[in-house]
C-alpha cells in the first residue's frame, strides 16, 4: 500500500512540474516584428499583448492616421505569431499531460514501437 501512496504522490508531482513548465515557457514568449518600411518596431508577450514600442526618428513623416494603421498592422501580426508559438506549445503539454494522467498501463501511454501497426491488425484477422 505504501508503494501505491508513493506512485500516487510522485505521478501527481510529475504532473505539477508539467504545469509549471508549461506556463514557464508561455511566460517567455516574445515576438518582435517589425514594419515593412522599418519605421515601427512591436514587442509582443505569450498572450499576444504589446509590451514594446520602438518608432523611427522618419516614423513621424507617415502622419498621424497612417502611422497608427502602420503601429496596429504591425502589433497584429506580433500578436499573431506569438499567440501561435503558444498554440505550439499548449499542444505539446496537452500530449505530455494526457501521458501523466493517463491510468498505468493505458493504451494511450503506448509509444509509437509498441502499438500494432494496422498491416499487423488486418493480417491477424485472415
Amino acid at each position: 500500500m505504501a508503494w501505491a501512496m508513493d506512485e500516487l504522490e510522485a505521478r501527481a508531482h510529475r504532473q505539477l512540474e508539467a504545469l509549471y513548465s508549461v506556463q514557464d515557457d508561455i511566460g517567455a514568449v516574445r515576438v518582435v516584428e517589425e514594419s515593412a518600411d522599418g519605421r515601427v518596431r512591436v514587442d509582443v508577450d505569450g498572450a499576444g499583448g504589446l509590451v514594446g514600442l520602438t518608432l523611427s526618428p522618419t516614423a513621424a513623416q507617415l502622419g498621424a492616421a497612417e502611422l497608427a494603421r502602420v503601429i496596429v498592422d504591425t502589433a497584429a501580426r506580433g500578436a499573431h505569431r506569438a499567440l501561435a508559438q503558444r498554440a505550439c506549445i499548449t499542444t505539446e503539454f496537452l500530449t505530455r499531460f494526457a501521458e501523466l494522467t493517463a491510468p498505468p498501463g493505458d493504451a494511450t501511454t503506448r509509444t509509437s514501437r509498441e502499438t500494432p501497426s494496422a498491416t499487423t491488425q488486418s493480417d491477424s484477422r485472415s
